[in-house]
């Protein structure tokens, strides 16, 4: 362990090269100005009870990337960061059998799980669980057969789901830019209990990235250290990606998957609505890419003669609408504070393949909007098919 403490500040040297960029130093409203959020009565958000059969269920996998993208989010809790992508894929227990026959890697998401540590430039770590259930962190070793074996460790179930992470710091008072990707592998005893357990995967990412940014490895470990509940195991490799996120290698989703990602719902978004993308604001300034503290909406165009910021998102509405509006509430926050004066703000929830009814789409938007509250109540929320 201290091998990893210290080969985390080592890490963390290495990406420094500290930034003075200016922040906001406004703190972001809690609630409207003369109103006391305790008078503020929240709607009830619907309710969602996942059901899955199995690890193979094709369904699970876009849940599971949902699951982890809306934890991941809320985690992470800033416009300073990016996330590049979150795929899922399933690896039957048949299939793991075979390295037990050949002596070459098993190919996942099309390539070697070799091959995608490859990317990782300067320490990288390997995340499992001992025989008590707790998180242990070692760095990563020349190939023998940690990849394959830290796959069948963690097999309890019909299989393993891969789920790969890639997260871009933009901004950091401590470090350089880097792109942090972290591959997780977790099994569970049913479909529906790796459902529920799933979220884990998001919030664990979001404290590794913590801690290649900052070498606040207490922070960091504290955040990994979900251990293995009743029915569930993990394991990860993590490292920073040389070049970043430019060099990442094209991850593919699975075959069922129809849904859009959430980078593509903002280029559909930017096709239907126009605009300029990933602007950067600062106390009503635009300000450059990175800049510590800004806020970044993922559009700015001019309607009705007036600015609009427009902010695009792609979440499971039934199962993550709680984590979606933390997070409008913390960027419709900030946006008042830091984009030009009298700019208006439009949330565009991608539902195209969802098959939600209007009449849910409909409870969803009066759910939001009561959560902004009455300080924002020139939101607009639209659904974009």
């Amino acid at each position: 362990m201290m091998r990893f403490l210290a080969g985390l500040v080592s890490l963390s040297l290495m990406l420094s090269g500290c930034t003075s960029n200016p922040s906001s130093d406004s703190e972001l409203p809690s609630s409207c100005p003369g109103i006391d959020a305790s008078e503020v009565t929240a709607p009830t958000a619907p309710e969602f009870e996942p059901g899955f059969d199995s690890l193979g269920d094709s369904d699970l996998l876009q849940y599971v990337e949902d699951a982890v993208h809306a934890s991941l989010v809320e985690g992470l809790s800033s416009d300073d960061y990016r996330v590049d992508q979150v795929v899922a894929s399933y690896v039957s227990k048949e299939y793991l059998e075979e390295v037990n026959y050949n002596s070459q890697e098993n190919i996942y998401f099309g390539y070697k799980l070799s091959d995608i540590e490859a990317q990782y430039q300067g320490e990288k770590y390997v995340f499992s669980l001992n025989d008590a259930g707790r998180t242990e962190v070692r760095p990563f070793e020349a190939y023998d057969d940690t990849y394959d074996q830290f796959l069948k460790d963690v097999a309890i179930g019909a299989g393993v789901i891969l789920v790969v992470v890639t997260v871009s710091v933009i901004a950091s008072a401590v470090a350089a830019p880097a792109t942090v990707s972290t591959v997780f592998a977790a099994s569970a005893t049913t479909g529906a209990k790796f459902a529920l357990s799933s979220a884990a995967l998001g919030g664990a990412a979001s404290g590794i990235v913590e801690g290649f940014e900052t070498g606040e490895t207490d922070a960091a470990l504290k955040a990994t250290a979900m251990g293995a509940s009743e029915g569930f195991k993990w394991g990860a490799i993590s490292g920073v990606v040389a070049g970043g996120a430019t060099k990442l290698l094209p991850i593919g989703r699975a075959t069922t998957a129809t849904l859009r990602t959430p980078r593509e719902s903002e280029v559909a978004a930017a096709k239907k609505y126009g605009g300029s993308d990933q602007q950067s604001y600062i106390r009503g300034e635009l300000v450059s890419r990175g800049t510590l503290g800004s806020t970044r909406p993922d559009l700015m165009r001019t309607h009705k003669g007036r600015s609009e910021a427009i902010e695009v998102k792609n979440y499971d509405l039934k199962a993550n609408i709680k984590n979606l509006s933390v997070e409008l509430r913390r960027q419709v926050s900030q946006r008042t504070i830091d984009l030009p004066d009298g700019t208006s703000q439009r949330v565009v929830l991608d539902v195209a393949g969802r098959g939600y009814s209007k009449k849910f789409l409909k409870e969803v938007q009066e759910y939001l909007l009561g959560e902004l509250g009455p300080c924002f109540n020139d939101v607009l929320i639209d659904f974009m098919e």
